[in-house]
């Protein structure tokens, strides 16, 4: 916009008188070149977000009494947050009886576009088994909370593994949860034990491999 007199900034949403000290405007000539000069607004990023998001914005001349055509601006809120949780404990690890269904929630705090929610076990993608849930509105719906949930059955081979779920919205960085150890409680197992040929009056000692979580704190005896 050509104009050699002062420039000032139109704000519809906002109030410039309010917000005057919180811009910082400088000014740059490339007259030389295109016989116009131009002003610069730059907005802090401590600027509430949500004030900006959405605003419109024009520039014009106090004398001339010209004003350009409106921009509206829209901040973009990546996901600074994943909370990973169950539905039947917090703690970690999570105790998870083999072959019973658990519940692990996944939820992204909230940010200007749904995200999208990966899971991991033990660094496999299992996302498959998980269903993203409808993204809830936030603060007027500028922004969303989304989140996903997956159901897990325990698994005696997955005892020791670790589950996390990562985010990400836009072009942002993905953002992972909290890791969380997976305890399978499972009753024991009793390797087959052999035959033993034992002469009267001798003693017979026998040790038999037991696989159990938690390790088992008796043994029953029976005789035939």
């Amino acid at each position: 916009m050509e104009n050699q007199n002062r420039f000032y900034i139109y704000v519809l949403c906002l109030s410039i008188t309010a917000y005057t000290s919180a811009f910082l405007l400088t000014t740059s000539s490339d007259r030389a070149t295109a016989g116009r000069d131009s002003i610069i607004l730059t907005v802090p990023g401590t600027f509430d977000k949500d004030k900006l998001n959405g605003s419109r914005w024009t520039c014009g001349s106090q004398i001339q009494d010209k004003v350009s055509n409106p921009v509206q601006v829209y901040v973009d809120i990546p996901i600074t947050k994943v909370d990973l949780t169950s539905n039947l404990s917090n703690e970690n690890p999570i105790k998870v009886v083999s072959g019973s269904k658990h519940l692990f929630i996944c939820t992204a705090n909230a940010s200007q576009s749904a995200a999208r929610i990966q899971w991991y076990l033990s660094g496999t993608n299992i996302t498959d088994q998980a269903s993203a849930q409808p993204s809830i509105c936030s603060t007027g719906c500028e922004t969303v909370i989304s989140s996903s949930i997956l159901s897990y059955i325990g698994n005696i081979t997955d005892n020791g593994k670790t589950m996390y779920c990562t985010a990400v919205n836009g072009e942002g960085q993905s953002v992972n949860s909290t890791m969380k150890s997976i305890d399978i409680l499972y009753q024991p197992i009793i390797s087959d034990i052999p035959d033993y040929n034992v002469t009267e009056g001798n003693t017979l000692s026998i040790f038999p491999i037991i696989d159990a979580n938690p390790q088992p704190t008796f043994l029953v005896e029976s005789s035939r």
